[in-house]
């Protein structure tokens, strides 16, 4: 298996959020914990502060391991569907395990049901 080395998260290595995804896709979790953990969240501050996307940057923060953090990031991404993108992501997929990702609603919109069901008490 290859061996994934932390490197620097920047808006000049990462053309766009689908280069992102496909990265992310592709680190084994031992790995993609250098970047999330309950210290950092890098993956947080790059979207925050590099592509200033503040909305999908909040959601991120709630995303604490590597398959909530591709779910919030596939559902953001609008060209998801592009050849190019899923030559990107199937590549990714090939050096490590296959992770379901399914399309849902927001993770900020299901915290935020959680949150009213449990206000409601029910």
């Amino acid at each position: 298996m290859k061996k994934n080395k932390k490197i620097l998260l920047t808006v000049s290595q990462f053309r766009n959020l689908d280069e992102l995804y496909a990265y992310l896709l592709s680190l084994d979790e031992k790995t993609f914990s250098m970047y999330v953990n309950d210290r950092r969240h890098d993956i947080y501050q790059l979207v925050k502060e590099g592509y200033q996307n503040k909305s999908l940057a909040d959601d991120l923060l709630q995303c604490l391991n590597k398959e909530a953090v591709l779910h919030c990031l596939r559902y953001s991404l609008p060209n998801f569907s592009s050849p190019a993108l899923k030559r990107k992501v199937l590549k990714a997929k090939e050096t490590r395990a296959s992770i379901p990702v399914v399309r849902a609603e927001p993770l900020h919109k299901v915290v935020g049901n959680i949150k009213e069901v449990f206000r409601r008490g029910t």
